[in-house]
């Protein structure tokens, strides 16, 4: 077990992560009225996914998973930012 700050790192890797970078998104979508709602995420963004869902398919040789922006469980930015940022230094 490893500890950074208050986050818990577990050292058991046999399970499969449950982050991942987003490839690509769609146009969004359309709610009952027909109001278009445009994805909140974009290609690049770090996600915190959730333990089963999305339909899983093989692209080039890649193991990708596709999931509705409303399945993602939280978007988040790799902790190396936060620590430059609290130490008054712009992140690369």
């Amino acid at each position: 077990m490893q500890i950074v700050g208050r986050i818990y790192l577990p050292t058991d890797t046999t399970k499969a992560p449950n982050s991942g970078e987003v490839v690509s998104v769609g146009p969004g979508i359309r709610d009952v009225s027909g109001n278009p709602h445009l994805p909140t995420l974009k290609s690049g963004d770090l996600a915190l996914l959730p333990e089963y869902g999305g339909t899983k398919v093989e692209m080039n040789g890649k193991e990708l998973f596709l999931l509705r922006e409303d399945d993602i469980l939280k978007q988040f930015h790799p902790m190396i930012q936060y620590i430059h940022i609290r130490e008054g230094n712009k992140p690369k």
